[in-house]
């Protein structure tokens, strides 16, 4: 979600019936003078330490909201 000057990030566990939130920035981290659009994406990390873990996501829903 944004909304209020920043991004609200949350995930379901149950197909996008109810969603538990994630965390939060401020729009300016993500947006800089030469806007051109917020990139949204999925990733995972090991935060630099060796693994032979993965993730694996099934779906992704975005919806978009009139501003």
């Amino acid at each position: 979600i944004s909304k209020d000057h920043e991004y609200r990030f949350a995930y379901s566990l149950d197909q996008g019936s109810s969603f538990i939130p994630f965390t939060r920035t401020a729009a300016n981290h993500l947006l800089s003078k030469g806007y051109t659009g917020a990139y949204l994406g999925v990733y995972s990390t090991s935060n630099g330490n060796p693994t032979t873990a993965y993730a694996d996501f099934d779906w992704v829903q975005h919806k978009g909201f009139q501003r």
